[in-house]
């Protein structure tokens, strides 16, 4: 299961948000992540294309582990009414230890759009 949701910059958000995640919330299944890019684009049909910094992702292997941070880029592929595909590449970083680790795949995300 794979989620997108996007906000439009506004009373929340300076910039226009989208989070993927890979869990629901309250949900004990491991490992869990999220990414979360700003840009100041509010017709995410306008993002397909795009590359982004990870500047925010946060996973978590299991539980009560530390989460990682990562560095790479993010790239939206495709965008829909109900779908934000795209794929990222990086690293894991561990935040106490420094190793690195690589991370890569796709994703294909239902979306959800907040008004």
């Amino acid at each position: 299961y794979f989620g997108a949701q996007f906000t439009p910059r506004g009373d929340i958000f300076k910039k226009d948000n989208l989070q993927l995640y890979n869990y629901n919330i309250g949900s004990d299944k491991f490992p869990k992540f999220i990414i979360s890019i700003d840009h100041t684009e509010s017709d995410l049909q306008k993002w397909q294309g795009e590359s982004f910094p990870m500047d925010f992702l946060a996973f978590t292997p299991e539980k009560n582990s530390t989460p990682l941070g990562a560095e790479g880029k993010i790239m939206i592929t495709r965008v829909t009414e109900s779908m934000v595909n795209g794929n990222f590449d990086g690293e894991l970083i561990h935040p106490v230890s420094g190793k690195r680790f690589p991370f890569r795949g796709e994703f294909k995300a239902r979306l959800e759009i907040n008004q």
